[in-house]
């Protein structure tokens, strides 16, 4: 818009229809930026001034974001210190916060040292306000992208959107919006100057209700977040082709339900097979359509790889339906035995979390530590806990977690059971207590 005043009636339109809007060159200054105000009291208003306005004269430039104003929403004014970009903040207390950024960056009577100054600028608040929030960026960037011969300030916005993963909307298939936002005098010259700039999560255009109604994203113990999961490298196990297949099957169909990408010509699978079996299989996997290449066989003449781990699952689960007082106790073992530790450090001890034994030294869950220890102590024989005491951290770690090593292999099936139903108990205890420290602190995974 060329001056907020000069096409009063357009812009009463455009708010009609408008929950957020994103204005450039309003043209006012500090004498008359109070038109916002009383245009529209519907709308909370944010805005910067051009640095060549002078409260007694003609304005020039200017951004302003104009909110329509909600009960649901609280609105904050990020007072950004500068003359050609302003921003808001919208809070709820259903949905993540998001911030929206209105910029309008030099023009061509610029030189290109003062247009990535700001560009500078916009890339310092994006990446400031991006990390706890859905930001979005709009306005007049003056440059057309789109044009085959590219200038300088182009390539350093390009970079600045594939850097951040950012997509501008007017350029996305399917999307309506105008084909120009610059028309010259002569009406020779049409450009698209204008975008507006939005996370590549949010292109992706999957409907938020399905992700609820689908209870897809991440699940942590009874709360459902509904979120888009980029996926990097998934791993599946199985104890048989067929089971293989069927989770290829389920990861392909989800992948084609919320368009994650995966390049089936670089998957992998591999065969865990005793020596006597390691000639190349004659069957194939398939994603989709492609073929999962074959990249050969590990040889584990006892299989423990994957057989350990499935022993143990059915040995725990068959324990919890003949005591279904230890049920949950039973299961949150299952579930700590499968979960990747993560490496950090604790911010209380300031031992890290795969150090098992130090970890445990902490003072503040030494006592009921030692409490689970000596109930041990007490269960099993004294040749039986040498050998439990005895054991490297890693096979401590298996044994506490109820997997099946080569101690547990030895033991009574009785004792195991008994030693099982122990653990329960004082690893819930345990947990519980983690859970109430961790409320007030927590891991440092920086180190």
């Amino acid at each position: 818009m060329r001056g907020a005043m000069y096409g009063t009636s357009y812009f009463q339109s455009v708010l009609e229809k408008s929950d957020i809007c994103l204005l450039t060159e309003h043209w006012l200054n500090k004498s008359n930026i109070s038109f916002f105000e009383n245009f529209d009291s519907r709308f909370d208003t944010v805005y910067s001034i051009g640095m060549n306005c002078s409260s007694y004269t003609k304005g020039s430039g200017g951004t302003a974001i104009l909110v329509r104003k909600s009960p649901g929403y609280k609105i904050y004014n990020l007072n950004l210190k500068n003359d050609r970009i302003c921003g808001i903040k919208l809070c709820s207390n259903e949905y993540q916060d998001i911030c929206v950024l209105c910029v309008l960056l030099p023009s061509t009577n610029y030189t290109q040292e003062v247009y990535l100054k700001y560009l500078d600028d916009l890339c310092k608040y994006y990446d400031m306000y991006c990390e706890d929030n859905v930001t979005l960026i709009g306005g007049d960037f003056n440059i057309d992208i789109t044009n085959q011969n590219i200038s300088g300030k182009a390539v350093n916005y390009i970079e600045f959107l594939k850097d951040r993963n950012l997509r501008p909307t007017p350029l996305k298939q399917g999307c309506l919006g105008p084909m120009y936002t610059f028309r010259s005098k002569d009406d020779n010259i049409r450009t698209l100057l204008d975008y507006v700039c939005i996370p590549e999560f949010i292109s992706n255009d999957i409907p938020f209700s399905k992700l609820i109604e689908s209870k897809s994203g991440l699940i942590i113990e009874h709360l459902h977040i509904p979120c888009v999961l980029l996926a990097d490298d998934t791993t599946l196990l199985s104890s048989s082709k067929n089971g293989l297949q069927i989770l290829l099957n389920i990861v392909h169909e989800y992948a084609q339900r919320w368009r994650l990408k995966y390049n089936a010509l670089k998957s992998k699978f591999l065969l865990f097979s005793p020596k006597k079996y390691m000639q190349k299989p004659d069957y194939v996997f398939s994603f989709g359509d492609a073929t999962v290449t074959y990249a050969g066989t590990l040889l584990d003449c006892s299989r423990r790889t994957f057989g350990r781990t499935d022993m143990a699952y059915h040995r725990l689960v068959r324990l919890s339906a003949t005591d279904p007082f230890f049920t949950r106790g039973l299961l949150l073992l299952t579930r700590l035995g499968s979960v990747a530790i993560k490496r950090g450090q604790c911010t209380l001890c300031n031992h890290y979390t795969d150090d098992i034994v130090k970890h445990l030294n902490c003072e503040h869950v030494v006592d009921i530590r030692n409490e689970m220890f000596y109930a041990i102590v007490n269960l099993i024989s004294v040749q039986d806990s040498v050998k439990l005491f005895q054991q490297d951290e890693d096979d401590m770690r298996v044994t506490l977690l109820g997997g099946v090593n080569d101690y547990v292999k030895q033991l009574n099936s009785d004792v195991w059971k008994q030693l099982m139903l122990c653990l329960t108990g004082h690893m819930l205890k345990l947990y519980n207590h983690s859970k109430s420290v961790l409320f007030y602190h927590n891991f440092n995974f920086g180190h």
